[in-house]
């Protein structure tokens, strides 16, 4: 009986590449409002039209340092970035910043640096 309702579990909700369930995945922009970090999905333009990856989106915080209710300041909203190198057919090549997600992170025990986040509202 176990196994079945296992079998019937994976059928249902089958493994990632990762190893998670699906039923705990979501497309990043329908996670926009429920998330305790509020964020936007913002698309980088490619301005060149040859730029590789092509469909790349910055993830920002609508609010960075933004506090969760009853926590004082233990917890905030944290911006996350990761440099990613791009190439375009012309041979050349960048670096971009890349803001990757909006984080609830504990605000006192992490190396944090000032964002010149200009979306920040």
């Amino acid at each position: 009986m176990i196994r079945q309702q296992k079998q019937q579990h994976d059928r249902l909700y089958p493994s990632t590449s990762g190893g998670l369930r699906s039923s705990f995945e979501l497309e990043i922009k329908d996670a926009q409002n429920i998330s305790f970090c509020r964020y936007s999905v913002e698309p980088i333009p490619d301005i060149r039209g040859t730029r590789m990856p092509k469909d790349l989106v910055h993830i920002k915080c609508n609010v960075i340092g933004n506090k969760c209710l009853n926590t004082g300041d233990i917890y905030c909203c944290i911006q996350t970035y990761r440099n990613v190198e791009v190439s375009y057919s012309d041979g050349e090549s960048e670096t971009l910043k890349i803001y990757t997600g909006c984080i609830y992170a504990l605000n006192n025990s992490l190396p944090l640096v000032q964002s010149n986040n200009p979306y920040n509202d």
